[in-house]
């Protein structure tokens, strides 16, 4: 039985309702889907989405292209690291589970936001 709960909860942790939040009940697909989002942010989000865009042939920014809050409702594809870490990776924070996986978010974006910022603010040549 526990086996089928952990295959079960491993399987379902991925089921999202962005409009409304997560579509998993139980606590077990709860924290894996925390983990699993957690993985994908923060300073090792950035270097993951990086190396994910150089093996797309994607630049790292475009400058030219505003950043947006909506690509995934929408469908749209990202056409750079910055724009990835910006559309999706941000957004992951605010779909945490636990208290826990909420607080370690909260650091991991503020990461995410500063490199975001310095970033652009370089490539404007702001310095």
């Amino acid at each position: 039985e526990q086996k089928k709960h952990i295959l079960y909860a491993v399987e379902h942790h991925e089921e999202y309702n962005f409009g409304d939040g997560v579509t998993v009940g139980d606590i077990e697909s709860k924290i894996v889907q925390d983990a699993d989002n957690l993985d994908a942010i923060g300073a090792m989000g950035i270097a993951r989405a990086i190396r994910y865009c150089v093996a797309r042939g994607l630049p790292d920014y475009i400058v030219d292209v505003p950043l947006y809050r909506n690509a995934y409702n929408e469908g749209k594809e990202d056409i750079s690291a910055v724009h990835h870490i910006h559309n999706k990776l941000l957004r992951l924070g605010d779909y945490m589970n636990t208290d826990t996986a909420k607080k370690i978010a909260m650091k991991r974006n503020k990461i995410m936001e500063d490199f975001r910022d310095a970033y652009i603010d370089e490539m404007n040549g702001i310095l």
